[in-house]
């Protein structure tokens, strides 16, 4: 979350190059997938547990 707020700060005050602060937003996004990807996948894993 520290990296988000420094790369959007970044972005806005636009004192560093345009593509750091794009790859902090970037790496946000990706990161921000791996975790849904794994709270959907336990959470599939409880279902089908409980479904059997």
């Amino acid at each position: 979350m520290i990296q988000v707020t420094l790369g959007l700060w970044e972005f806005r005050e636009g004192s560093s190059p345009f593509w750091l602060s794009r790859l902090a937003i970037a790496t946000w996004i990706f990161g921000f997938q791996a975790v849904l990807v794994r709270i959907t996948l336990r959470v599939t894993r409880w279902i089908f547990i409980f479904s059997h």
